[in-house]
């Protein structure tokens, strides 16, 4: 009987040591999930939209869908190029009221702006321009003319149903600008050199479209003029910090009490 008792006690710890063998082993032969690990995709929100790919090279700017439509495709270029050299793919529509982050490639970079009124003598470079042709599911497409990306804030894609045009919002300073007055006046301009012999477009077209690029250059060189003071004066005043200043006085009196 007890040799019976002592047979039956080693069975049963012989399975449990089997049993806590198999956990060790199927443990060791799982690879651990992706889902938590930092920087890895499945860890980033699986419904943010992405136009493009992130590279050194790369900028990112957010933009806001609000045409009232969904946008199917992108393409960019510079302003002063002749056909479309950027295709940033998505990998589905940017639907209405969807934020979405576009990886692009700037163009060369214009001119130094002329040194701000205060003096400062920091040379602003001006931003490059691009044109952005949106092509809606439907197969409609649209182009946004000379438009400016980088450090855009709040900016957005919209559709004027009335004029067919589609331009580009967003803040600056505090206060909200709209490229679709530019977009009318580029519209005119094409429409009446249709009319006309295309090398005499109407000069009071020709004027208010002129005047309308001169104003949005002049504003974005003084938000760039500002930012670059502000810049600058932010540096003066922490050179200027008088903790900095009891911190070197500190080392100073240090210094002495060494020798």
């Amino acid at each position: 009987m007890r040799k019976q008792k002592k047979v039956l006690i080693r069975t049963i710890a012989l399975c449990a040591s089997l049993a806590l063998l198999a956990g060790s082993l199927a443990g060791c032969g799982k690879k651990p999930s992706q889902a938590n690990k930092p920087g890895s995709e499945a860890s980033q929100d699986a419904g943010a939209l992405v136009f493009g790919t992130k590279s050194a090279s790369a900028k990112s700017i957010e933009v806001t869908n609000k045409t009232s439509r969904a946008i199917a495709k992108l393409d960019l270029k510079g302003s002063e190029e002749t056909t479309w050299t950027q295709h940033p793919a998505a990998t589905r529509p940017w639907k209405d009221g969807e934020k979405a982050t576009i990886y692009y490639t700037e163009p060369a970079a214009a001119a130094p702006a002329k040194a701000p009124a205060d003096g400062d003598q920091v040379a602003v470079a001006l931003q490059p321009q691009l044109d952005v042709q949106l092509t809606f599911e439907d197969g409609k497409t649209s182009v946004l003319h000379a438009i400016q990306l980088d450090g855009l804030t709040d900016g957005s894609f919209g559709f004027d149903a009335t004029s067919g045009l589609a331009y580009l919002s967003y803040t600056e300073s505090g206060q909200t600008y709209s490229t679709l007055d530019a977009e009318k006046a580029l519209q005119a301009k094409a429409e009446a050199a249709q009319k006309t012999n295309p090398n005499k477009a109407s000069t009071a077209e020709k004027a208010k479209v002129d005047k309308l690029m001169a104003d949005r250059k002049a504003a974005m060189e003084k938000a760039a003029a500002n930012r670059a003071s502000a810049l600058k004066k932010a540096a003066k005043k922490k050179n200027n910090d008088p903790r900095k200043v009891k911190q070197q006085g500190d080392q100073c009196i240090g210094d002495l009490l060494l020798k």
